[in-house]
């Protein structure tokens, strides 16, 4: 073999090399940017406020959460993703307490920029 076809076989391998690299960087960052984007948190509002009230054995939850305008911006952008989220949230959190949660409702009053999430919860209050 002469020095002519080593170095194209040697030119050969390092294209081939590079190719799979920059494919492998266009993958890489095309999986990152678009997990980043199904990942993206809900806010967390600037303030929150939460009432329980007990009626035999049943808790009807009520949490407000006032946003900053920006915050509440993006929640509109997608109303019904924020909603399910929530929800979802909420029952996830309280999942391992045993306890059943119903008739979650969630309101948002766009003049003042506030959020309420509405429950009732069943298994937290025993006779």
């Amino acid at each position: 073999m002469d020095n002519t076809s080593r170095w194209a076989g040697f030119s050969v391998a390092i294209v081939i090399v590079i190719v799979i690299l920059l494919l492998g960087s266009y993958y890489y960052i095309y999986t990152y940017a678009t997990k980043e984007k199904k990942t993206r948190s809900l806010p967390s509002g600037i303030e929150n406020k939460i009432t329980v009230e007990v009626k035999d054995s049943m808790c009807h939850y009520k949490q407000e959460r006032i946003w900053s305008e920006k915050e509440f911006q993006q929640i509109l952008e997608d109303e019904e993703r924020f909603k399910e989220k929530m929800i979802n949230d909420f029952k996830g959190a309280h999942k391992s307490y045993g306890i059943t949660i119903r008739n979650c409702n969630i309101q948002l009053d766009k003049d003042s920029r506030i959020t309420t999430l509405e429950c009732d919860v069943e298994g937290f209050v025993y006779k």
